[in-house]
């Protein structure tokens, strides 16, 4: 699970935004200022399996738009490297979709691919989450291989957790608190069966 720095929702001509109602795009900064067309920071909080290596690591993310017609500063997917990390691996972003999208809360989903030299193109999904007092973003490219499908944060108070089967379709929300750490999707109600890929983030604050 990625963690990134500042954020600031623009609209389609790149003006500033005090909230997300009306953001057609998001600027990742590394000052607090506008920085349009200029990455922001990243570093991975977590990860498993093949990527296991580059927990901790540091990479940049690019500006971007989820709605409207783009820019050159802001473009819409698919974006090529959109996420390039220390060690050699990146994420091309491909689609992105609204989930849901207030002054105060905005949930984006997409899928893309993941390239890192020695290994296939590896297809995954990327599921973003961020509020008006704190964000956390995560995309996922793992099989559910085990009887407990669950998940767990740190440096966030979560409110939420998302638990999606890919294959089915289904979702589940499940309700936290801000000591909740881990969840388990399955005992939620979440249905999976083996070689289903699922997808899961949650929402919270940073302390």
């Amino acid at each position: 699970m990625p963690n990134a720095g500042p954020l600031i929702p623009v609209d389609a001509g790149g003006n500033q935004l005090a909230g997300f109602t009306g953001a057609t795009g998001l600027d990742f900064t590394t000052t607090g200022e506008l920085t349009p067309g200029v990455p922001g920071d990243i570093a991975v909080a977590g990860a498993s399996g093949d990527f296991a290596i580059f927990e901790g690591v540091v990479g940049i993310i690019a500006d971007f738009s989820f709605a409207g017609s783009g820019s050159l500063d802001y473009p819409l997917p698919p974006i090529e490297d959109f996420e390039i990390f220390a060690g050699g691996l990146s994420f091309d972003l491909d689609v992105i979709n609204i989930v849901l999208q207030t002054d105060v809360l905005l949930v984006l989903e997409g899928s893309g691919i993941f390239n890192l030299a020695g290994f296939e193109p590896t297809d995954g999904t990327f599921e973003f989450a961020a509020n008006d007092t704190g964000m956390t973003f995560s995309f996922s490219a793992s099989q559910s291989a085990g009887p407990n499908v669950g998940g767990t944060v740190e440096g966030l108070e979560p409110l939420v957790a998302v638990c999606r089967n890919l294959v089915s379709g289904q979702s589940v929300t499940i309700t936290l608190f801000p000591a909740d750490t881990a969840w388990d999707c399955e005992a939620a109600g979440l249905s999976v069966a083996p070689g289903d890929r699922v997808l899961q983030y949650s929402l919270g604050t940073k302390p």
